[in-house]
């Protein structure tokens, strides 16, 4: 019982909040994510295999940083134990503080079970596709993406996405995603995360001056070329009003159609041989420079539609996370005002 004591001192407590605070600064100060030659190349031998040990170069996921979080778990659960008494029913002051403790316990156990259960996805869907939930048998159908643009401006003001909610193959309702306006249920959150612009045009397609191909190319869908079975094109990247700098940068300068720009992919045998950008303007594309131009590409018609970027989000933890902030509140609000009563006495 003396170990189990000792386990839940505030003092073990201090030890690891100190030991997690300058972790934590090692984290910041030492580059996440690169390989391990860069480590080594930058920070020295014996240093880039103590950090490699610890797994410094994914720090906040790696077993050390996570065993330190571990131990002030299991030390705050042990802490609470040992600190609850019947007697303190009796004493709000008391009770106040076993409230912020377990509190904190709470909290600490929301995010271990969100980051072991978290699910989380952006999902691009196009008019008609659906976000199958099995595990509560219902489904989500997108129906339809709406844009708003600020005047003048050509930037988007405001986006929405109309779903459809299935129980069972069943409507049960209808519901528009805005941004910072979620549609919940039972358990899944779905955010309106961004969109994309795609194209649907008219196209004529040239080989050494003869027409080889006419007709409509949706972006999306691989075009087989007549007379070739492992040649194939693919619509890679659109945008609908592009920018060129001086050194033949191209960028997007707004969501509207305007100066519409198309980035073609050429297969053979289902791996990529070469690309070409090709103008909504011809005259824009005899004046870029392309690495290797393989066909004439002329659009005659173009039209825009949009594929919709919704991010799910089901997070066990959260209900953890928000009962012990509730927790914590009322305890610091009790003990505060416990505080106050006893000094006026």
């Amino acid at each position: 019982m003396k170990i189990f004591k000792h386990l839940g001192s505030l003092r073990i407590t201090f030890i690891l909040l100190l030991v997690l605070a300058a972790v934590s600064i090692l984290g910041t100060v030492i580059i996440q994510g690169q390989n391990t030659a860069f480590y080594f190349k930058n920070y020295g031998t014996v240093f880039a295999k103590g950090f490699l040990f610890i797994n410094a170069d994914n720090l906040y996921d790696g077993w050390f940083y996570q065993s330190i979080l571990f131990l002030l778990g299991i030390n705050l659960l042990i802490c609470t134990i040992n600190s609850f008494n019947l007697v303190l029913l009796k004493n709000k002051k008391k009770l106040a503080l076993f409230f912020i403790h377990f509190s904190i316990l709470l909290i600490f156990t929301g995010s271990i079970v969100s980051k072991v259960l978290k699910y989380s996805e952006h999902m691009t869907l196009l008019p008609g596709q659906t976000i199958e939930l099995e595990k509560v048998k219902a489904k989500i159908i997108f129906n339809q993406f709406d844009i708003e643009y600020y005047p003048q401006m050509k930037q988007p003001k405001a986006y929405t996405s109309k779903i459809t909610l299935l129980e069972n193959n069943v409507n049960v309702q209808e519901y528009q995603i805005k941004v910072n306006h979620p549609f919940k249920y039972k358990g899944y959150a779905f955010y309106q995360s961004s969109f994309e612009v795609l194209a649907d045009l008219d196209m004529s397609i040239s080989h050494m001056g003869h027409e080889i191909w006419v007709g409509r190319w949706k972006q999306g869908q691989l075009l087989a070329l007549p007379g070739s079975s492992d040649f194939k094109l693919e619509i890679t990247h659109f945008i609908p009003d592009a920018d060129i700098d001086k050194n033949g940068s191209i960028t997007m300068r707004s969501y509207e159609l305007g100066n519409a720009a198309l980035l073609i992919t050429m297969y053979k045998d289902e791996h990529p041989v070469a690309t070409e950008w090709v103008f909504m303007d011809p005259k824009i594309n005899n004046m870029i420079a392309q690495e290797i131009k393989v066909f004439d590409f002329k659009i005659k018609r173009l039209d825009v539609f949009y594929a919709t970027i919704i991010q799910v989000i089901k997070d066990p933890g959260l209900i953890f996370v928000w009962t012990g902030f509730l927790m914590l509140f009322s305890g610091m609000v009790v003990f505060l005002f416990q505080k106050n009563n006893i000094r006026g006495v």
